[in-house]
Protein backbone atom coordinates (compact mmCIF):
# COMPACT_ATOMS: atom_id res chain seq x y z
CA UNK A 1 0.00 0.00 0.00
CA UNK A 2 1.70 3.25 -1.14
CA UNK A 3 1.50 6.20 1.80
CA UNK A 4 0.06 9.70 0.17
CA UNK A 5 1.23 12.59 1.68
CA UNK A 6 -0.26 16.12 2.57
CA UNK A 7 1.09 17.45 -1.23
CA UNK A 8 0.02 14.45 -2.76
CA UNK A 9 -3.49 14.13 -1.44
CA UNK A 10 -3.43 18.05 -2.24
CA UNK A 11 -2.51 17.71 -5.69
CA UNK A 12 -4.87 14.27 -6.51
CA UNK A 13 -7.52 16.87 -5.31
CA UNK A 14 -6.73 19.46 -7.47
CA UNK A 15 -6.49 17.47 -10.63
CA UNK A 16 -10.20 16.43 -9.44
CA UNK A 17 -11.21 19.68 -9.03
CA UNK A 18 -10.10 20.40 -12.80
CA UNK A 19 -12.18 17.82 -13.83
CA UNK A 20 -15.19 18.62 -12.57
CA UNK A 21 -14.92 22.33 -13.22
CA UNK A 22 -14.37 21.73 -16.76
CA UNK A 23 -17.81 18.86 -16.73
CA UNK A 24 -19.76 21.50 -14.74
CA UNK A 25 -18.44 23.86 -16.80
CA UNK A 26 -19.77 22.18 -20.01
CA UNK A 27 -22.85 21.13 -18.33
CA UNK A 28 -24.18 23.50 -16.51
CA UNK A 29 -22.98 26.61 -18.02
CA UNK A 30 -25.04 28.85 -19.97
CA UNK A 31 -24.10 29.44 -24.16
CA UNK A 32 -23.11 33.03 -23.05
CA UNK A 33 -21.06 31.91 -19.90
CA UNK A 34 -18.10 34.33 -21.80
CA UNK A 35 -20.44 37.41 -20.68
CA UNK A 36 -20.56 36.48 -17.20
CA UNK A 37 -17.84 37.32 -14.34
CA UNK A 38 -15.12 35.30 -13.69
CA UNK A 39 -15.68 35.58 -9.96
CA UNK A 40 -19.35 34.87 -10.43
CA UNK A 41 -18.69 31.82 -12.39
CA UNK A 42 -16.07 30.55 -9.71
CA UNK A 43 -18.14 31.39 -7.09
CA UNK A 44 -20.90 29.62 -8.04
CA UNK A 45 -19.23 26.68 -9.01
CA UNK A 46 -17.29 26.48 -5.49
CA UNK A 47 -20.42 26.61 -3.48
CA UNK A 48 -22.77 23.59 -5.60
CA UNK A 49 -19.64 21.31 -5.59
CA UNK A 50 -18.10 22.09 -2.57
CA UNK A 51 -19.72 24.37 0.29
CA UNK A 52 -22.39 22.38 0.56
CA UNK A 53 -20.57 18.95 1.48
CA UNK A 54 -21.61 16.54 4.01
CA UNK A 55 -19.63 14.28 4.32
CA UNK A 56 -19.22 11.26 6.71
CA UNK A 57 -16.67 10.94 9.11
CA UNK A 58 -15.53 7.24 7.53
CA UNK A 59 -15.09 9.13 4.18
CA UNK A 60 -12.83 11.64 5.31
CA UNK A 61 -10.42 9.11 7.28
CA UNK A 62 -10.62 7.46 3.20
CA UNK A 63 -9.41 11.20 2.08
CA UNK A 64 -6.95 11.67 3.85
CA UNK A 65 -5.86 7.94 4.38
CA UNK A 66 -6.07 7.89 7.73
CA UNK A 67 -2.74 9.96 8.55
CA UNK A 68 -2.63 12.61 11.66
CA UNK A 69 -0.01 14.12 9.70
CA UNK A 70 -1.94 14.74 6.49
CA UNK A 71 -4.94 15.69 8.76
CA UNK A 72 -2.86 17.98 10.59
CA UNK A 73 -1.12 20.21 7.75
CA UNK A 74 -5.53 20.58 6.43
CA UNK A 75 -5.97 21.93 10.10
CA UNK A 76 -2.82 23.82 9.62
CA UNK A 77 -3.73 25.33 6.29
CA UNK A 78 -7.51 25.40 7.19
CA UNK A 79 -6.99 27.93 10.18
CA UNK A 80 -4.43 30.41 8.31
CA UNK A 81 -7.10 30.76 5.35
CA UNK A 82 -9.93 31.61 8.01
CA UNK A 83 -7.70 33.52 9.94
CA UNK A 84 -6.39 35.81 6.51
CA UNK A 85 -10.36 35.80 5.45
CA UNK A 86 -11.80 36.37 8.49
CA UNK A 87 -9.92 38.28 10.86
CA UNK A 88 -10.19 35.90 13.74
CA UNK A 89 -8.71 32.24 14.58
CA UNK A 90 -10.61 29.09 13.49
CA UNK A 91 -11.58 27.32 16.85
CA UNK A 92 -13.81 24.50 15.24
CA UNK A 93 -12.08 21.35 15.05
CA UNK A 94 -12.80 17.88 13.38
CA UNK A 95 -12.42 15.67 10.87
CA UNK A 96 -15.39 16.37 9.07
CA UNK A 97 -15.51 20.19 9.33
CA UNK A 98 -11.94 20.40 8.66
CA UNK A 99 -11.66 17.80 5.63
CA UNK A 100 -14.67 19.66 4.41
CA UNK A 101 -13.59 23.80 4.77
CA UNK A 102 -10.14 22.31 3.39
CA UNK A 103 -11.88 20.97 0.21
CA UNK A 104 -13.51 24.59 -0.13
CA UNK A 105 -10.71 26.41 0.48
CA UNK A 106 -8.41 24.46 -2.07
CA UNK A 107 -10.92 23.89 -4.90
CA UNK A 108 -11.76 27.99 -4.48
CA UNK A 109 -7.93 28.84 -4.55
CA UNK A 110 -7.72 26.55 -7.45
CA UNK A 111 -10.06 27.29 -9.86
CA UNK A 112 -9.37 31.35 -9.10
CA UNK A 113 -5.34 30.35 -9.64
CA UNK A 114 -6.08 28.09 -12.70
CA UNK A 115 -9.67 29.91 -14.45
CA UNK A 116 -7.86 31.04 -17.28
CA UNK A 117 -6.13 27.80 -18.46
CA UNK A 118 -9.34 26.06 -17.92
CA UNK A 119 -11.42 27.72 -19.69
CA UNK A 120 -9.23 27.50 -22.37
CA UNK A 121 -9.02 23.88 -22.28
CA UNK A 122 -12.93 23.56 -22.56
CA UNK A 123 -13.04 26.29 -25.37
CA UNK A 124 -9.95 24.31 -27.19
CA UNK A 125 -11.43 20.88 -26.54
CA UNK A 126 -15.30 21.74 -27.54
CA UNK A 127 -13.56 23.41 -30.87
CA UNK A 128 -12.29 19.77 -31.36
CA UNK A 129 -15.36 18.55 -31.15
CA UNK A 130 -17.61 20.28 -33.57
Amino acid sequence: MTTMNYQAVKNTFESEVAEEFLEWFGEYMPCDANELEEDDLNEEFINEKYNTLAEQEHDCQVFTNNNLTIYLEMEKMVCKEWEDQMGEPYTERGLVKIVGLWKYYIASNYISENYQDLKDHYDNSSEEQD
